[in-house]
């Protein structure tokens, strides 16, 4: 959504006795421009459950993710192996061992020192422009860690008049944490029905759930 391959649509129905309801549904604008990445799977399995017209409901997302649980199983497959794949050429990990050397030690001390910065963000008194350019790489990382909802208090104290960004950026992590359970959960009902022989079909790659602690206590 950030890099503009997605939109939000927000609706507002009127269901029984009148109660309204907000509902968001995703348009499909363009694919990354990287293919092949994982952004780049997943944007084609989001594409294919939206149907011809290119907007992607809840309910349409439930259905092809029931019934092509495969195409979502793979791409979470794909993504943990490229993810190994980083961390091993980058030297953290070595053929799935974990090494204790100290250049492992040293990353998660430099992890665990983010954390602490992060939490104690509007302690910190200068600010410059280089901060202000990545407080999204930032939030990132405070959703990976489950303090987003608290980082993101933080940022509203140092940058105010960056406000309507920073809504909008928590209405994007809600938003994907939405999306992101809806998924996962209809997933692994597709794979739990196709293992009792009662349906399911695969073909090639697909979208898994997001953890991390969203903004307002969701995932990423």
């Amino acid at each position: 959504m950030n890099s503009g391959c997605l939109e939000p649509i927000y609706e507002n129905k009127v269901g029984f006795f009148g109660k309204e309801k907000k509902s968001v549904n995703l348009k499909m604008c363009r694919p990354p421009e990287r293919p092949g990445t994982p952004e780049s799977r997943l944007y084609n399995v989001l594409f294919a459950a939206a149907g011809e017209d290119g907007i992607l409901q809840e309910k349409e997302l439930k259905k092809y993710c029931e019934k092509h649980p495969q195409k979502l199983r793979d791409f979470i497959n794909d993504a943990k192996t490229n993810g190994e794949i980083n961390v091993e050429m980058n030297g953290v990990v070595n053929a799935n061992i974990y090494k204790s050397s100290e250049y492992t030690k040293e990353q998660l001390r430099e992890v665990a020192g983010l954390k602490k910065y992060l939490l104690d963000y509007s302690l910190i008194a200068e600010r410059g422009i280089e901060e202000n350019a990545i407080w999204e790489d930032y939030l990132v990382y405070a959703t990976l860690f489950d303090i987003a909802d608290k980082v993101m208090e933080q940022f509203k104290k140092v940058y105010p008049e960056k406000l309507p960004e920073l809504e909008q950026y928590n209405d994007t992590i809600w938003l994907a944490n939405s999306y992101g359970m809806i998924t996962y959960t209809a997933m692994t009902r597709g794979e739990a029905a196709r293992n009792a022989g009662s349906g399911g079909s695969s073909s090639f790659g697909g979208g898994g759930g997001f953890s991390g602690g969203g903004v307002g206590g969701g995932s990423r």
